[in-house]
């Protein structure tokens, strides 16, 4: 029998402050390969969530996507891909869905990954990461973002010393 009450419960959310560590490296290893521009942000200025207490942009030199980062008190990320998809980082922290902070951390390096490869596309309604393994993972945006009418395909980040 299950324990609806593990639903919403969290016991130990110290055990994601990790996260906030992880992302900062992982921003400083792309800035190491990519030619990009990091700057903190107020985050009320990408209006991600209320509980973010501070936020990096990372934007590539080129049409590529950009990547907003806000730092929860949680402690956890809202991550901000291109201009519309959203995602929190653990997704849900509660004691039943049992999300593991390492793995949680391997899905946000996957999908930066992807994003400065040029895997990550905006299609009308959605999003969709392509992985370098050959990988895949979309979904559906806010209704608000379905007026869109076509796909926007975001180009690979420029690695450092192309230009």
């Amino acid at each position: 029998m299950s324990d609806d009450s593990a639903y919403g419960r969290v016991t130990n959310p110290e055990r994601f402050a990790m996260l906030h560590q992880a992302a900062q490296e992982l921003v400083a290893d792309l800035r190491r390969r990519f030619d990009i521009v990091v700057e903190p942000i107020a985050p009320e200025v990408d209006s991600l969530r209320p509980e973010v207490i501070s936020a990096v942009r990372v934007t590539p030199r080129n049409d590529g996507a950009a990547v907003t980062i806000g730092f929860t008190d949680f402690p956890g990320l809202f991550v901000r891909f291109g201009s519309q998809h959203t995602e929190p980082f653990p997704n849900c922290g509660c004691d039943a869905c049992d999300e593991q902070p390492a793995q949680v951390a391997n899905n946000l390096r996957e999908k930066l990954e992807s994003v400065a490869h040029g895997g990550f596309s905006e299609p009308t309604g959605g999003y969709e990461f392509v992985f370098p393994d050959g990988g895949s993972s979309s979904g559906q945006a806010d209704r608000h973002f379905w007026q869109r009418s076509r796909t926007r395909r975001y180009a690979p980040w420029p690695p450092i010393g192309s230009g």
